[in-house]
């Protein structure tokens, strides 16, 4: 019989493959720290605008800090199965991959686990900017609690990203709904404020987002 090529080995292929394409642009990884650093900032004197008192006595620099690592980690594990599929189907090379033995669940969770670790790498990079600047004291005490938080939310998102998924193979507009209903989910799950401050109706709706619970 056949040997399979083991999930960890299909893991650090497509990691090579995808740190290769993303070297081949020699500026690209300058500009995303570059965009990283400004919304870091924006963030900061934003929240100079925010009273602790309004928040619940927290920093508003921090807590909206963790709010958007812990929303790029889940939007990047749920959509990366969808992205991986038209990618692959729209360069022509999903049977190819097929041929070499993995199987498509094999293919779906290893482009979950890279998106997700790099979407760590980038939060990873903001916070040691944030601590290097002298704020976020809140952060580091808080990282133990964080990883928990992030492995209960994987499971979940990656969940929701085979039904992504499957809706796109059907339908070819998952693109569109992705986008609105990342708009509606940054708005309603607490990334940008706390959730107690929003409207009634708005909190019901907000309590069936997996990402507000995390």
């Amino acid at each position: 019989m056949e040997n399979k090529p083991s999930f960890w080995t299909v893991f650090f292929a497509l990691a090579e493959r995808e740190v290769s394409g993303k070297l081949s642009y020699r500026y690209q990884v300058f500009f995303e720290m570059i965009v990283g650093s400004f919304l870091l900032f924006g963030v900061f004197f934003l929240g100079k605008l925010v009273p602790d008192s309004a928040i619940g006595g927290h920093d508003y620099f921090t807590m909206t800090l963790i709010g958007i690592g812990i929303y790029m980690f889940i939007a990047s594990v749920t959509s990366a199965p969808r992205a991986f599929l038209t990618n692959e189907l729209g360069t022509g090379t999903l049977e190819t991959l097929l041929t070499l033995g993995p199987t498509i669940i094999q293919y779906l969770n290893a482009a979950a686990l890279f998106y997700g670790l790099r979407a760590l790498g980038k939060v990873t990079f903001v916070i040691c900017v944030a601590r290097f600047a002298g704020v976020g004291t809140e952060i580091l005490p808080a990282i133990p609690r964080l990883v928990l938080i992030l492995v209960c939310v994987g499971f979940t998102a990656i969940g929701v990203g085979y039904i992504q998924a499957g809706i796109e193979m059907s339908y070819r507009k998952m693109g569109r709904i992705t986008f609105i209903f990342g708009a509606i989910v940054t708005l309603l799950s607490g990334v940008y404020f706390p959730v107690e401050l929003l409207p009634e109706g708005a909190k019901f709706i907000a309590n069936f987002i997996p990402v507000t619970h995390g």
